[in-house]
């Protein structure tokens, strides 16, 4: 997959990240650890500066616990702050349909956690684009390199789930729900028609993201004239 860049990092950054040098500060997350910088950390991540901040002079104060995401995620965060890419090649990822939208979907939620509204926004972007060229492939707009549509309902499916593990919270007005979530709910709308015949989703909708149901339920309970969708912005900072 190709990577990212944001120009304003420098290279040097990322040889600190890779070799340890000069670190001040251990950063683990699961059975992962990396040699870091607070300096590089604070400056560059909301979420670092405080931590750093409130460990100042502790007994913890050189050791940082990333509890709200796994390691690979947390690398994925890691490099963006030292590197300003985004590299998911060399993670021990699956591959496959639907492997980017996953990967993308799990760390756009880190990203918001994390205080880097620049990769948020990127994630947006890629699910978003994501989600529109599989719905163009299930509407038959363009091929889907086989004929069979359901690896392409599966990988949406594997997306949904992780998403709604995390945000799982029922919203009362859609006007009020996320970005990332209101993504698949706009998905599902696109194709309902494709979807409400696949047995295996319209069950996993009732079983197991009975919350995402309700989302899809809402859309099509607006009154008329009354257009609650919101709207895609630039910024996920809020």
């Amino acid at each position: 997959m190709a990577s990212t860049t944001i120009s304003q990092y420098h290279g040097s950054d990322m040889q600190m990240f890779h070799k340890g040098h000069f670190s001040d500060v251990v950063v683990k997350c699961g059975d992962r650890a990396w040699m870091l910088h607070k300096s590089i950390l604070a400056s560059r991540s909301k979420w670092f500066n405080k931590v750093i901040k409130d460990q100042a002079g502790g007994p913890s104060c050189n050791l940082v616990t990333i509890k709200m995401c796994g390691p690979n995620v947390a690398e994925v965060i890691l490099r963006y702050i030292y590197g300003g890419t985004t590299e998911f090649h060399h993670l021990n990822e699956p591959a496959g349909d639907g492997a980017v939208l996953l990967m993308y979907t799990k760390v756009h939620p880190a990203a918001r956690y994390f205080g880097l509204p620049t990769l948020a926004n990127l994630c947006l972007d890629k699910v978003h684009t994501n989600l529109n060229l599989i719905a163009a492939q299930l509407r038959g707009d363009l091929p889907t390199g086989g004929g069979d549509k359901a690896p392409l309902i599966q990988a949406v499916t594997k997306a949904i789930r992780n998403f709604y593990a995390y945000d799982h919270e029922v919203v009362k007005k859609f006007s009020e729900i996320g970005l990332l979530r209101a993504e698949f709910v706009h998905f599902a709308c696109d194709v309902w028609e494709i979807l409400r015949r696949d047995r295996e989703f319209m069950v996993f909708m009732r079983t197991e993201v009975p919350n995402f149901a309700l989302d899809v339920g809402r859309t099509w309970q607006r009154p008329q004239g009354k257009d609650e969708k919101p709207v895609r912005c630039p910024s996920v900072e809020d």
